[in-house]
């Protein structure tokens, strides 16, 4: 019998990293250690932006009224900051992220039309330890959509972002928790790339989670949770995974490269390349 059988679900990105590689899980959220800040770039501000945008939109379609273009101004006035670079323009930025909201707000026009929310980045579980964007009912098929911005890719990369599709784990658990809230099955996983340069491009791709893969992935995921449970009260050893310390080419090692290879974890070396958070 399992020594943790009340443990409860773990945030689908949380999960994501310990797949990728337990050690990397281990460092990131139970040690608190990351990269030094980079220059600041306003790509995620934007990407947040949008997603404000959007979840105001499907929210003034549940009766909560509210608008699209001042949930970007809002996002954008509270994350700019003062000391921004002078190449990048506030007003600029606004009017690209309003631009990338037009145009994916006429994509659902076209393509979701007869979508009607469900739930709009309402937190799930018991400690709601995951958000999906967006879930709707369209034409009685409950679907959960999510957004991914990029900013910066070509046209003949937006399909490698959306292959895969039925393989992460963050769709599955979306689909697995909104499954459990509403005691109905989710029918869809709509993934929905959304480009803002070098030019505005809105794609998507839909797949089936059926009962048996949910069941499947579930009691593959139980275990996951229960080793991160133990790696965290100090009962195993979080493993490295070497296949993902250079996944994206040498040109783009993992984060703790040099904690491993370099410092072997020793913290006071690791303190060399990286910084870590104060809990």
């Amino acid at each position: 019998m399992s020594p943790y059988p009340d443990i409860p679900p773990i945030r689908p990105s949380e999960t994501t990293d310990y797949i990728r590689c337990p050690k990397y899980w281990e460092y990131k959220h139970c040690q608190g250690w990351s990269a030094p800040p980079s220059a600041w770039e306003p790509q995620q501000l934007l990407g947040s932006a949008v997603h404000a945008g959007l979840a105001a939109y499907w929210r003034d379609k549940t009766g909560v009224l509210c608008e699209g273009s001042e949930a970007v101004k809002a996002v954008l006035d509270a994350g700019w900051p003062w000391d921004a670079p002078p190449e990048f323009s506030r007003d600029g930025s606004e009017s690209l992220a309003l631009k990338v909201l037009d145009k994916v707000l006429a994509w659902i026009g076209k393509e979701m039309s007869n979508a009607q929310p469900v739930m709009v980045e309402e937190p799930l579980g018991p400690d709601g330890h995951t958000t999906p964007d967006l879930v709707t009912d369209e034409d009685g098929v409950l679907t959960v959509t999510d957004w991914k911005t990029s900013w910066n890719l070509d046209a003949d990369r937006v399909r490698y972002r959306l292959e895969g599709l039925d393989r992460p784990h963050q769709f599955l658990h979306y689909a697995w928790a909104v499954g459990e809230r509403l005691g109905r099955p989710v029918q869809r996983i709509r993934k929905v790339v959304i480009v803002g340069s070098p030019r505005i491009i809105v794609r998507d791709a839909t797949w089936t989670p059926t009962p048996v893969a949910l069941e499947y992935w579930l009691t593959s995921a139980r275990q996951l949770w229960e080793d991160m449970a133990k790696v965290r009260a100090g009962e195993r050893v979080a493993s490295m995974n070497t296949n993902g310390c250079k996944m994206y080419g040498d040109k783009y090692p993992c984060t703790y490269w040099d904690a491993c290879w370099t410092c072997h974890g020793d913290e006071a070396q690791m303190a060399q390349f990286l910084v870590r958070e104060t809990r």
